[in-house]
């Protein structure tokens, strides 16, 4: 039996439990082997949390973070506080799974714990996926898995000898040993059916509350499958479909396991509400899903959000999906501009297939939220505004709007790169911020995409004849600032004005 510490350093996300870091500690604990956590959300790194970010942009209804106790606590030195985890708890193996935007944070831990307690750590997840030649080369990463990790992790383990690592021929693992780093080929896809349930039992209580349409609810995170047949050139996808598991199907829990999942999770927590993290639930055949939605109507019935694909929505989906009581349906637009989106995003739908398909989810009583970027490369204001023109049309329950952030190793990221429309040494250091770009175009600079982001809520809520007095509110100027106040000071009287909104059209 070893004891792994299993790591999310850099997240950002209230309310969130990874699927990584639940099924990697299922796995661990089925097999009999210890698991401890340190999760860094709740403590101070220097950037806000997104729900605070959402909150200064109006992005959904605000909600008392600090009632709840969901805000970073600038009292506690985050890395202090992971170095006693480490001392108290002296782990076997620390394995940390780190997103791009977390890896920076997650390599500032790990070679502060290899000085402290040097014992093999190894990375997993997107950022060590795309990007494996930058992470292994850092001296405090022993190992890395490219892909899926639930039983190249249970290997490593077993290879180990105190701090030794004896195997170097493990699929999925890149792994260091006497100065040479043994590159492993991928493994088949894991059996969804025979993983055990997620593992929430190692999150805080605060990773259970999640902000929804105004209010706070105990949620759980789940997922139907695993996988997503497009290539959007932002998306890590481009690279796994290409590179990592060409040509491989999308790998799908069977109804009758998912909902006995999702049962469990629900009993087992006292769950209110679950997000599913599926890249498109639509996308499984309409007889499996059909059959999913009879099976989760009847024994789980609990409500939650999920995302799919325009091109996927049908009426008789859109009808399973409130039979099963779905809270929340968010479908990607992205860009406005019909030949940029089919062209550069390879998302081929036209805005009045877009705007229809939004339709049946909407005439279904289904609440609609759409999700976009601004900012993105070659991009101007007037595409800008072509997006925020769909969704007008649209009429969506909640348009989300976030700046364009050119990850590494993404086809548009580095395209960005290449363009020197971003320092490459920028990337490296900054994090994503819905609220702010780090372009800078010909056509436009990162302030003006700032700006636009700063005050689109105006802009796809209040009516056009108000847009010179909204565009006064984009700098971050005096003046600007105080056109700011007031537009914030009428969406707040909103309820008291509706009367005389409702005649000038806004909505």
């Amino acid at each position: 039996m070893k004891k792994v510490l299993l790591t999310a350093i850099g997240g950002s996300s209230a309310g969130t439990k990874p699927i990584s870091t639940s099924i990697l500690s299922a796995v661990l604990k089925a097999k009999g082997h210890q698991v401890v956590f340190f999760d860094s959300t709740f403590l101070d790194l220097g950037f806000p949390l997104d729900g605070e970010i959402a909150d200064r942009v109006l992005q959904f209804k605000k909600v008392d973070w600090g009632r709840h106790n969901l805000r970073r606590d600038k009292t506690v030195d985050a890395k202090a506080a992971f170095l006693a985890v480490v001392e108290r708890e002296k782990p076997d193996v620390i394995a940390a799974s780190a997103m791009s935007d977390m890896y920076r944070h997650t390599v500032e831990f790990l070679k502060l714990a290899k000085e402290r307690h040097p014992v093999p750590a190894i990375v997993g997840g997107v950022h060590a996926t795309i990007l494996p030649e930058e992470v292994i080369a850092e001296g405090c990463v022993d190992a890395l898995c490219v892909g899926e990790g639930e039983e190249a992790l249970l290997e490593f383990l077993d290879s180990l000898e105190g701090s030794t690592i004896r195997r170097t021929d493990i699929k999925n693992l890149w792994i260091k040993k006497d100065g040479q780093v043994f590159k492993n080929p991928v493994r088949p896809l894991t059996s969804l059916e025979r993983l055990p349930f997620l593992d929430y039992s190692i999150y805080d209580e605060r990773q259970f509350l999640r902000a929804y349409d105004g209010r706070i609810i105990k949620s759980g995170d789940l997922q139907d499958k695993r996988g997503c047949p497009k290539k959007c050139p932002y998306c890590a996808n481009a690279i796994l479909n290409t590179s990592i598991y060409p040509g491989t199907r999308i790998n799908y829990y069977s109804p009758e396991r998912f909902v006995e999942e999702a049962k469990h999770l629900k009993l087992t927590y006292h769950l209110e509400f679950f997000k599913n993290f599926s890249e498109d639930i639509l996308i499984r055949p309409i007889d499996d899903f059909a059959r999913m939605a009879e099976l989760y109507a009847k024994e789980v019935a609990v409500p939650f959000t999920v995302d799919t694909y325009p091109l996927s929505i049908t009426e008789e989906k859109a009808k399973l999906l409130k039979k099963m009581k779905c809270a929340s349906v968010s479908v990607a637009l992205e860009c406005g501009n019909y030949h940029y989106r089919k062209n550069v995003l390879r998302r081929d739908y036209d805005n009045d297939t877009f705007v229809k398909r939004l339709r049946i989810l909407q005439d279904a009583g289904l609440r609609t939220s759409t999700l976009n970027m601004i900012g993105l490369p070659y991009e101007s204001r007037k595409m800008i505004f072509e997006t925020l023109e769909v969704n007008r049309r649209a009429s969506p329950s909640v348009t989300c709007v976030t700046a364009f952030f050119p990850f590494r190793g993404s086809p548009l990221g580095d395209l960005a790169v290449r363009e020197r429309f971003v320092d490459p040494e920028l990337v490296k250091v900054r994090r994503s911020d819905a609220s702010q770009s780090i372009l800078s175009m010909p056509q436009i600079s990162s302030d003006e995409i700032k700006g636009i982001r700063r005050v689109c809520y105006f802009y796809l809520n209040y009516p056009r004849f108000l847009f010179p007095v909204i565009r006064l509110a984009e700098p971050e100027t005096p003046l600007g600032n105080i056109v700011f106040e007031l537009l914030i000071l009428t969406q707040r009287l909103k309820v008291r004005l509706s009367p005389i909104l409702r005649a000038l059209g806004v909505r």
